[in-house]
């Protein structure tokens, strides 16, 4: 269910990405407009390549204008790249994936909550068995902290690895993230629909530490994204090797702060 549901969302993550041809024509467009123009298309996540196919593919009957105009595109990225930080750049392609990531939850939520009983542990039966060891997980016993960091940070690190290898590879441990939190705060809705058990008495203790270690991996595949980018040639391509290593640092200092809030649910939780 989660490899077919990934791979449905692959075009859509493709898509979203591509550039929109705009009907650019030079011999009407004063240099300010097209400056504007480049740098609206530069917040929304465009490269100047991209920027220059565009011009090139509406104003190929005019070589001389179109040349002095190329060049100003290169302009406007160095100036805007100067200008803006790292959240500024990327704020497109990270409320795409965190809007990705909602959808794909609620989409499983509604389903888990509707099913009925006699399909729901076929189903979901790999995020069931996830889950149902209890508020204490695989963690029972030892250090409860160190295991959980280093869970999640495979996660992570799973998470960069596919975004930096396939570019969108990480949809799909996304998507099976987004499967596990449907089923998680699902549970309501069967307990409503079906009259079942919730799978956690208080499911809303979960939500601060699991709302976090999401987000951490949203970044980790942003950043392994980026990087990707960098390491093809990409214009800025230094700029944006920064902001790639700056969005996994972060990524890794989310993963502990979950981790440490995680423990204090469970230490909560903890039989006296």
């Amino acid at each position: 269910m989660v490899a077919l549901s990934s791979l449905l969302m692959l075009p859509y993550v493709i898509k979203i990405f591509e550039f929109d041809e705009l009907d650019v024509d030079i011999e009407t467009t004063s240099t300010e407009q097209l400056n504007s123009w480049v740098r609206k298309c530069l917040r929304d996540g465009f490269s100047p390549r991209q920027i220059k196919d565009s011009l090139i593919t509406d104003n190929l009957d005019k070589p001389y204008e179109l040349m002095y105009d190329l060049t100003g595109v290169d302009k406007e990225y160095k100036s805007y790249m100067k200008s803006t930080n790292v959240f500024t750049r990327h704020w497109p392609t990270i409320v795409f994936h965190v809007a990705l990531f909602l959808g794909a939850a609620f989409a499983y939520m509604c389903l888990y909550g509707g099913l009925g009983e006699a399909n729901v542990p076929f189903v979901f039966e790999n995020q069931l068995n996830v889950i149902q060891p209890g508020p204490h997980g695989l963690f029972v016993g030892g250090d409860v902290f160190r295991l959980i960091v280093v869970n999640n940070l495979r996660i992570t690190l799973i998470c960069v690895l596919l975004s930096l290898v396939y570019g969108c590879g990480a949809v799909f441990i996304l998507n099976y993230n987004a499967s596990i939190a449907g089923v998680m705060y699902g549970s309501s809705l069967r307990a409503l629909f079906w009259g079942a058990s919730k799978l956690y008495p208080n499911i809303l203790m979960y939500l601060p530490h699991t709302t976090i270690e999401i987000f951490a991996y949203l970044l980790a595949a942003v950043s392994g994204s980026i990087i990707s980018k960098a390491t093809m040639g990409h214009p800025g391509g230094r700029i944006l090797f920064r902001d790639g290593f700056v969005l996994l640092v972060l990524s890794i200092v989310l993963i502990v702060f979950a981790a440490a809030i995680e423990v204090n649910v469970l230490n909560a939780l903890a039989p006296v």
